[in-house]
């Protein structure tokens, strides 16, 4: 027949075969002299296409294969088929993608070009794929010099990036043939060079013109490339105090030294980012040579438990604040907090809260025992993060407590928590039961509510925002009230099971919630609200609208569901709401034309905004422009 083709079949799906063999007969096979398997999802999912065409109607015709499947599936993994088989070199299943109809996007050159797929890139581009600079950079970053030749001989386009990544990852060839190209670069191939020490694309870029700017000799500090700081140096690159900051924050200490040595400036970061990752030798090297520093320089090493640096800085008279002491305790250094207090250091009521915060009971009992003061956030914050063990102590020793605790408590789902601070007089509100059902504690909602706590409508809001219908059934079964808001909010998220519950049993809806569901992109919520009565306005056609927009820009063709079946159904809707955002969609626009008269602002805002195809399209179709 005239129509018949003729598929290759991906050389990675000859092995399924075997599958279908008994245990003996996949035992010989193992024996048999055949290429390794390598099945990816790009052969997954070929397969499936294939199975369901198959059981619908074996004469169709092959091209059309992904279009009649999209009538009857909306499953996105089979729009990234020809990225997957590209990236991974499966070029049988690549041609098969495109032969049946999957469309190309702009991903797979990129993915190609990234693996150093040739063949792959080469059918993609002879077959209509997009490319843009990331084909370049890609092949570039990774060193495959093939792809790289291939795409600008065929006129990739190419950026800055191809030049900087080359650089970045030491592919020298890469470089060189960008340059001796015409490839634009910037700052950043030096600096990328230097970051990973790279000095010989380093030295080409500079050689050969490149500029640069402090983020050479910064990345090449950061990392430690002494090298290629003493080269940038040499040959007039500038630098500041990063320099020296990120030598000592790494460990560094020759190139702290080189930096220090050839007049390069440095800060109190200097001492402080030494002492943050407990870089002695810089931190001493540092202070010896006259580089200031502040309270941060014990806060920093307190928080990460370096006392060694703690100690030598306080030894020699830096100064610290609270800050020392509930970064200690908010980490558990134990050592840090003891000896910070010993040398007279300040606290605050945050020492205790934050050691409660993070369940470190001993810095909260030492704090207490010596006579830091605390707050209700001690208990809050205990009862946050469920350490039980903190909150007792806290309580049994006197510290006050609010309606946070219970609230926390809920909120994290910590019934032990819960019911302790109940059990011992702990105050609570209606934000409990809410909290608890924000977060789906069912456990401790039921908790809450027989035994008396109050609560208000926000408890089923919550329930329906995050999808927890068992919390919101239970609070609707108990008497809870609700309002608009929880249909509105279940539109949101896209809970349609919180949605049809809610409608059939009574609760109030508005115009949000077809607002919101447009605005999410939430159709199935969108159709069950409108063909059960549910009102909707403009907002839910400007959501709508917006959404389809990037919808357009980016190819997602299920932000487009919402605003073609707003329209469809009658939606009423701003006529400029595309001149604003320049969506200029033939078939769309002319069903807005078609609905709406225009108005003195269409070809206005389409001109103000530089939407030259709505200008035209609205002047040629009467519209008016006022300037």
């Amino acid at each position: 027949m005239a129509n018949e083709r003729t598929y290759v079949v991906p050389s990675l799906l000859q092995t399924a075969a075997p599958n279908a063999c008994t245990e003996i007969e996949r035992g010989r096979f193992d024996f048999l002299e055949v290429p390794d398997v390598d099945m990816r999802h790009c052969c997954d999912s070929l397969l499936e296409i294939l199975k369901i065409e198959k059981n619908r109607n074996e004469g169709n015709e092959g091209q059309t294969m992904f279009i009649r499947l999209q009538l009857i599936s909306k499953d996105k993994r089979f729009l990234n088929i020809c990225e997957e088989a590209a990236s991974h070199g499966h070029i049988n299943c690549l041609k098969l993608a495109h032969e049946i109809g999957v469309p190309w996007n702009d991903k797979a050159c990129k993915r190609a070009a990234s693996s150093g797929h040739l063949e792959c890139l080469r059918y993609a581009r002879e077959n209509g794929c997009p490319w843009d600079e990331n084909t370049c950079s890609n092949a570039a970053l990774k060193g495959h010099i093939d792809c790289l030749i291939y795409a600008r001989e065929n006129g990739c386009p190419w950026n800055w990036k191809t030049c900087g990544y080359a650089a970045l990852n030491g592919h020298m060839d890469c470089l060189i043939y960008a340059r001796e190209n015409g490839c634009p670069w910037n700052f950043g191939t030096c600096a990328n060079a230097a970051m990973e020490g790279h000095k010989d694309c380093l030295v080409y870029a500079r050689e050969n013109g490149c500029p640069w700017n402090e983020y050479t000799c910064t990345f090449a500090a950061f990392s430690g490339h002494i090298d290629c700081l003493i080269y940038a140096r040499e040959n007039g690159s500038p630098w500041d105090a990063d320099t020296c900051n990120f030598a000592a924050k790494y460990g560094h200490k020759d190139c702290l030294v080189y930096a220090r040595e050839n007049g390069c400036p440095w800060n109190e970061k200097t001492c402080s980012y030494a002492a943050l990752n407990g870089h002695m030798d810089c931190l001493i090297y540092a202070r010896e040579n006259g580089c200031p520093w502040d309270a941060n320089t014990c806060t920093f090493a307190a928080k990460n438990g370096h006392k060694d640096c703690l100690v030598y800085a306080r030894e020699y008279g830096c100064p610290w604040n609270d800050w020392t002491c509930l970064s200690a305790a908010t980490n558990g250094h134990m050592d840090c907090l003891v000896y910070a207090r010993e040398n007279g250091c300040p606290w605050n009521e945050k020492t205790c809260s934050y050691a409660a915060l993070n369940g470190h009971m001993d810095c909260l009992m030492y704090s207490r025992e010596n006579g830091c003061p605390w707050d209700a956030d001690t208990c809050n914050f205990a009862a946050k993060n469920g350490h039980k063990d903190c909150l007792v102590y806290a309580r049994e020793n006197g510290c006050p407590w609010n309606e946070k605790t219970c609230r926390n408590a809920a909120l994290n789902g910590d019934i032990d928590c819960l019911i302790y601070a109940r059990l011992n007089g702990c105050p609570w509100d209606e934000k409990t039961c809410s909290f608890a059902a924000f977060s789906g504690h069912i456990d401790c909602l039921i908790y809450a509510r027989e035994n008396g706590c109050p609560w208000d409508a926000d408890t089923c809001n919550f329930s329906a925002k995050n999808g927890h219908k068992d919390c919101l059934v239970y609070a609707r079964e108990n008497g809870c009230p609700w309002n608009e808001k929880t249909c509105s909010y279940a539109a949101l998220n896209g809970h349609m099971d919180c949605l049809i519950f809610a409608r059939e049993k009574g609760c109030p809806w508005n115009e949000n919630t077809c607002s919101f569901a447009a605005h999410s992109g939430h159709i199935d919520c969108l159709i069950y609200a409108r063909e059960n009565g549910c009102p909707w306005d403009k907002q839910t056609w400007f959501y709508a609208a917006s959404n389809y927009y990037g919808a357009s820009m980016f190819g997602d063709d299920v932000d487009k569901e919402c605003f073609v079946y707003a329209r469809e159904n009658g939606c009423p809707g701003n006529p400029n709401s595309y001149l604003n955002a320049g969506t200029m969609d033939s078939p769309m626009y002319r069903l807005q034309a078609d609905s709406f008269p225009w108005d003195v602002d269409t070809c206005t805002l389409a001109k103000k905004n530089d939407h030259m195809d709505c200008e035209v399209y609205a002047r040629e179709n009467g519209g008016v422009i006022l300037f």
